[in-house]
């Protein structure tokens, strides 16, 4: 009978990945010696373009450490993501990292805009697949997240209604670039409704965690953001032509102003430090 085999993956970014990996090795060794237990470098075994993406995360870390450190506490705060307020409500999220998907993504974008700039019926027709596969590979990462699941999180759920715009605007523009009709409202699907929405939540949850205040108890993100989308639709069918422009982009700019006008609040009253505690 063969001896048991595990194998341990790995990244060897950080001592402390590597560290448990041999912890748990050698406790699996101690627990039953006949083991065969090998640790390996994940990595190692992935593709280039793979490896190049998830090194990135050297540039803030060798550049700008302090940057790093905030994007760590941000991550893995108690209540500011999704994977671990689900994990906490019972359920499991085994699409947290999408690699595949994430790198696909990355790909159809810069190939779209390499190809944007080359002139012809079949390039404009090349670009718009790339667009639409842009959009529709942004919608599937979405979904998996399973981010409507989450109970108690409307700041979470604000985020991912910015990236809904996207995946939306870039259908939307693909399809445009095709021969079809759309570009007012695909371009307003991008800017003000991902940007701003993007923009707006992550300035809220930024401010709230930074004077260690929950995002969730805070109404600003999920009134802005339908505020938000209200100022979208407007817009977008203001560029429509079918409807009176006047009044929607009136509308558009009310709606707008009103978001912001409550971001402004929330860090008016929000301090940019948590109080200190005297001991």
């Amino acid at each position: 009978m063969a001896k048991p085999r595990i194998l341990i993956l790995t990244v060897p970014h950080g001592a402390a990945h590597t560290r448990v990996a041999n912890s748990l090795k050698n406790a699996l060794l101690a627990f039953n010696p006949e083991l065969t237990v090998e640790v390996e470098n994940g990595l190692a075994h992935c593709a280039r373009w793979f490896r190049t993406y998830y090194n990135s995360y050297e540039i803030p870390l060798k550049l700008w450490p302090s940057l790093w450190g905030w994007i760590e506490n941000f991550q893995h705060h108690s209540t500011s993501t999704g994977p671990g307020w689900l994990y906490r409500q019972g359920g499991n999220l085994e699409a947290r990292v999408q690699p595949r998907i994430e790198g696909a993504l990355i790909v159809c974008m810069v190939a779209a805009i390499l190809v944007s700039v080359v002139a012809g019926r079949v390039w404009n027709a090349l670009e718009a697949a790339l667009l639409v596969a842009s959009g529709v590979l942004a919608a599937v990462r979405l979904i998996r997240w399973r981010l409507w699941v989450l109970r108690g999180r409307p700041d979470l759920l604000s985020i991912a209604a910015g990236y809904a715009w996207l995946a939306a605007g870039l259908v939307l523009f693909g399809a445009w670039r095709a021969g079809g009709a759309g570009l007012f409202g695909a371009l307003h699907l991008i800017t003000v409704g991902a940007l701003g929405t993007l923009t707006l939540n992550v300035m809220a949850m930024t401010r709230m965690l930074k004077a260690r205040r929950a995002p969730a108890r805070s109404r600003v993100p999920s009134a802005g953001t339908a505020l938000i989308a209200l100022a979208t639709v407007a817009r977008a069918l203001a560029g429509t032509g079918t409807q009176s422009a006047v009044p929607l982009l009136a509308l558009a700019a009310l709606a707008w102003s009103a978001a912001f006008a409550l971001l402004l609040a929330l860090i008016a009253r929000t301090p940019a430090r948590p109080p200190r505690t005297h001991e």
